[in-house]
This record gives structure tokens, C-alpha cells and sequence, in this order.
């Protein structure tokens, strides 16, 4: 025989031996149920359910963001120097405390210049205040003076009609009298400029008196106070960072119940009113019930939905930003169902321990469908009647139960 011819043979037998041995295996892979038995029996207490049909709520599951109940974005007013810092990420602060403390040297130089300029005008109001009094007191003087000079002129003009005074007695009395009516129209015009200047300086302590608050609020704008109890979200801002008006330089989040904030179609959300209670899935796959608090009473015309807000136990496995779910009731709908906790995965295959009449348990791999709850459902695999056993660890396939766990 050639060469070629024997090698040709060989290669051939070779493929027809490696391709007998993958048959064999593939066979041997779809035969999992004629594993046999283990003789010793297990001594292990386990969980068991019988699979049947059952009726379950069903519910859509929205997005939502954990969120708590106040935020704050602590930013400066004014463009100024961060001189301190005093708290950090996760530290709990109380209503009014200090938190960041800016450069107030400027904010101080225009106060102690305001305090200065209040002190110079209160002087200059207290001596218009003087004037006026005294301007007053020579307007009494000139009126008494005028009154007497009538007094006088009325006498002389009376007695001179009687011819007991000369003519000239009456000419002295009157011109007593027109000096007199002068001297008190020149103390009512001193008294009306006197009182001019003192309105004006009431006005300039007024206008100092604003200023100096105006020094004093951007003084105590240099202090950033927590505005509520709390604890720090986020810390933007380190000392030597140029604080400037709109910038956020921390974040306080309010102590408290957190909440699930998600958006809903706002023709589901008719259903729901205040103080009704939902769940929520939280990130470890576990619900939570909680209590609606809040709901927008309008519906965002570009989106078509509605803010809802669902105050969640304080017992709950959550942290603000955090990404959960909200339950949405749907409707009901009878499936065939086995607890999460008795589904194992490996392989990425999910299959469950099933218990024969002969206490023997067997591997079964299942497809899955929708979770309810603790239950999840089972579109193939099983049948109705057929009863699992989970909760123990020792369980494997083709493991015998031993007592009262190996009756079905």
C-alpha cells in the first residue's frame, strides 16, 4: 500500500474514534436522571413545596432614585477666598452650623467704614436736632413779642381816639408792632430751613443705617451655615478654592426617611392617592413596603408623566442615590411557581432539587419567568405535584434523604 494511502486511513480512523467519543459524551450529558442513587442516605433537614398553579398579582417595576427628604447645595453669595472647611463627606451636622467660612476682609473694611459713616451722620442729625430746638424756642420768643407789640398798639390807638395820647405814641406802637411781626416771620422761615436740614440728615443716618446692613449681611454671607439637620453629601470645595456666587461648594441631605422618586405614566398614577402603600425593590432584590407621600397634581406635558414620591421604613437597605424600583399594581394571573430561595445557578443554567417516591433527589433545570415576591415563575421543567426540597446545602443530585425528609 502507498504511503499516502496509509496515512490517509489513519487520519480517518482518527476522526471516526474522536467523533465516537463526543457521541458518547452528549449521550451520556442528556441522560443526567439515570445518575444513581448514593447508598448512604442524608441526615439534613430541608425545605420542601409542592409546585402548583397559583394566583398572583402581577405589577410593572418603574425606575426610581432614592433620594431623602431635603436637599441642600450650599453655594456663596459672594466671590471670595474659602479660608475653612469644616466639615467632610459623611459627617452629621446640626441646624445653624458652620460649615464654610470665606475671606471677609473686604466685607469687614466696608462694614467698619458704614460704622464710621453712621457715627459721623448721627452726630451731624443729633446737632440739626439742636438747631431746630433752639429755632423753635426764638420762634415762642418772637411770637410773645408780637402779641405784646398788638397789645400795646391796641391800647395806644384806643387811648389816643380818647385824646389821652399824642399821635406819636400810636406811630411808636406801630412800628413796634411791624418789627415784631418780622422778627416772627424770620424765625418761622429759620425754623422751616432748620427743620429742612434736619429731615435731610435723618435721611443720610437712614441711608448709613442700610448700608451697614448691607455690610453686615455680606459679612455674614462669608459664613455658610447648615440650613437643617444632616448629614454631607458631597464636599466641593477645599480652603484656597475661589468661592463665586452659584457655585456649589457643599451638599447637606436632611436626616430621615428616605424616598423612592420616580416618574409614572399619568394615566396610572390616577390610581394611586396619598397614604396608600407600594413596593419597592431595592438594589439586593428584596421589597420593601412604603407610603406614598407625594404626587405632582400635574402631569409634565412633555414627558406625560407624574412625579410620585414613596417614603420608604427606615429599616431599609438604601442610600440616597441609590437605584430601586417601584411596584405598580397590573393584574392577576395564575402561574406555576417555586420559592427564589430553592433556584440555584451554575453553568448559566438555573435548575431546582426535586423529590421522588423513592426519596431520592434529582437535578431538574427550569426556564424562568416573572418574580412575585419571594416565588418566581416556571415556564418549563416541572410539573404540577412534583415536590422540591432546598435549604440545605449537602443537597446534590442523586442524594438520598433519610426519615421524614425522604417522604415526598
Amino acid at each position: 500500500m502507498p504511503q499516502w494511502s496509509r496515512r490517509t486511513v489513519g487520519v480517518a480512523g482518527g476522526i471516526l474514534a474522536l467523533g465516537a467519543l463526543i457521541g458518547l459524551a452528549w449521550v451520556w450529558r442528556g441522560r443526567p436522571e439515570t445518575t444513581r442513587a448514593e447508598s448512604s442516605p442524608l441526615t439534613v433537614s430541608v425545605r420542601r413545596e409542592t409546585v402548583a398553579r397559583r394566583p398572583y398579582p402581577r405589577e410593572w417595576l418603574v425606575a426610581a432614585t432614592i433620594r431623602p427628604r431635603e436637599t441642600a447645595v450650599l453655594a456663596a453669595e459672594t466671590t471670595a477666598r474659602v479660608v475653612a472647611v469644616a466639615v467632610k463627606v459623611g459627617d452629621a451636622v446640626r441646624a445653624g452650623q458652620p460649615l464654610i467660612t470665606l475671606d471677609a476682609a473686604v466685607p469687614m473694611a466696608a462694614l467698619e467704614t458704614s460704622q464710621a459713616e453712621i457715627v459721623a451722620v448721627q452726630q451731624a442729625a443729633a446737632a440739626a436736632q439742636r438747631r431746630v430746638e433752639a429755632a423753635e424756642a426764638a420762634l415762642r420768643g418772637a411770637q410773645a413779642e408780637y402779641e405784646l407789640a398788638q397789645t400795646l398798639y391796641a391800647r395806644q390807638e384806643k387811648l389816643f381816639q380818647t385824646g389821652d395820647v399824642p399821635r406819636q405814641s400810636v406811630d411808636v406802637a406801630e412800628g413796634r408792632l411791624r418789627a415784631a411781626e418780622a422778627a416772627r416771620a424770620a424765625a418761622e422761615r429759620r425754623l422751616e430751613a432748620e427743620r429742612a436740614d434736619l429731615a435731610q440728615s435723618v435721611a443720610r443716618v437712614d441711608v448709613a443705617e442700610r448700608a451697614r446692613r448691607e455690610s453686615e449681611a455680606r459679612v455674614g454671607q462669608t459664613r455658610l451655615v447648615a440650613p437643617f439637620a444632616g448629614r454631607v453629601a458631597e464636599r466641593l470645595a477645599d480652603p484656597g478654592t475661589l468661592a463665586a456666587p452659584g457655585v456649589p461648594l457643599l451638599v447637606v441631605e436632611s436626616d430621615g426617611p428616605l424616598r423612592a422618586v420616580a416618574e409614572i405614566e399619568a394615566e396610572r398614577a390616577l390610581q394611586f392617592s396619598i397614604g396608600q402603600s407600594l413596593r419597592v425593590e431595592t438594589p439586593d432584590r428584596q421589597f420593601v413596603t412604603g407610603t406614598l407621600v407625594e404626587q405632582s397634581p400635574a402631569a409634565n406635558p412633555l414627558t406625560r408623566t407624574v412625579t410620585v414620591k414613596v417614603e420608604l421604613p427606615a429599616t431599609a437597605a438604601v442610600r440616597s442615590g441609590m437605584f430601586v424600583r417601584v411596584a405598580i399594581p397590573r393584574d392577576a394571573v395564575e402561574v406555576m411557581t417555586v420559592p427564589q430561595a430553592a433556584v440555584t445557578e451554575q453553568g448559566g443554567l438555573q435548575s431546582v432539587f426535586t423529590l421522588g417516591a423513592d426519596g431520592v433527589v434529582r437535578r431538574r433545570i427550569v426556564t424562568l419567568g416573572e418574580r412575585f415576591g419571594d416565588h418566581i415563575e416556571v415556564l418549563t421543567g416541572l410539573r404540577e405535584g412534583e415536590t422540591i426540597v432546598f435549604g440545605a446545602p449537602e443537597l446534590r443530585d442523586g442524594a438520598r434523604l433519610a426519615g421524614d425528609a425522604a417522604r415526598p
